[in-house]
């Protein structure tokens, strides 16, 4: 049942219209650009450039690949870059020529941030205009580097490039490179976000990943189960934590890792949201839409 005639928000991206006999209703996605808000509208999101971190002359750049310690020779069981993406490589120590990472907009162009402007995975899956003396490279953030493990470069500025990246923005094959510039620019090159269970078989305990974002995220979100299905919850929206290694967790207003009704709502810097229904399957789902601007 619903109101004969009327228009409301059936998710934060969808519009649901009634019947003029106020017993079905039809559902229409709201464009991309728009978040469905009040009775039933698609207001536009505002781009925020502010929100798009850039180094303008003071970053640098040096190459790093899997086999210098992020993945084993064979790899071991959880071994991964830090956005937890999923990352493959030679069974040799190719100098990183094969080094690939999965869920970004080109696998083998990516760079590990340092720890300050990784901050704890915010800027995951971000992707990077790099500008070198040799070109430009447009990576995805997916790993993260800092000096307090050993690596001395690893400053406020600096990303590690793949073997691919370094090569197209110095036109070197090593050596620490001063004087770089970047920003983040929208990820033209992935498909709709999607979702990844951290454990598919559990249904009482769980973290999501989100990939195939054009533009960072900065809130994710889980909608508990009403207290009329048997949940002490109160089908409230509670906000989930990101982990250090990307997957976001649901704690707060929550128990730690309930992900109640596996409804899940993700907003990027601009405040465009994604809403989707999850399922207890392996591997990337969801799909329906995608993070945009206007």
């Amino acid at each position: 049942m619903c109101e004969a005639n009327s228009t409301f928000c059936s998710t934060a991206n969808v519009i649901g219209r009634c019947n003029a006999e106020g017993n079905a209703f039809t559902e229409e996605r709201c464009p991309q650009g728009t978040n469905c808000s009040g009775a039933g509208e698609c207001v536009p999101v505002s781009c925020n450039q502010e929100a798009m971190l850039s180094v303008n002359g003071g970053g640098g750049v040096t190459v790093y690949w899997f086999a210098q310690g992020t993945l084993s020779s064979p790899p071991q069981p959880n071994q991964d870059v830090n956005c937890s993406f999923g990352a493959t490589r030679a069974p040799n120590d190719d100098g990183g020529q094969n080094d690939r990472v999965a869920f970004i907009q080109d696998p083998a162009l990516f760079g590990a941030m340092n720890g300050a402007q990784y901050a704890g995975g915010a800027s995951c899956g971000a992707c990077v205009e790099v500008r070198g003396p040799a070109g430009t490279a447009v990576i995805t953030v997916a790993d993260s580097c800092a000096v307090e493990l050993g690596n001395p470069t690893c400053t406020n500025g600096h990303i590690d490039l793949s073997r691919a990246a370094f090569q197209q923005v110095t036109g070197q094959n090593t050596g620490d490179i001063n004087g770089i510039s970047w920003r983040f620019v929208p990820c033209d090159g992935v498909d709709n976000v999607q979702f990844v269970l951290k454990e598919p078989n559990n249904a009482y305990w769980n973290e999501f990943l989100v990939i195939n974002t054009r533009y960072p995220i900065v809130r994710a979100e889980v909608l508990m189960e009403d207290p009329n299905g048997g949940s002490s919850a109160d089908g409230r929206w509670v906000d989930a934590i990101r982990q250090s290694y990307n997957y976001w967790r649901p704690s707060e207003g929550a128990p730690d890792g309930d992900m109640g009704t596996y409804r899940v709502r993700v907003t990027d810097v601009n405040g465009s949201i994604i809403e989707e229904q999850l399922e207890l399957v392996a591997g990337p789902q969801g799909g329906s839409g995608q993070f945009g601007c206007q």
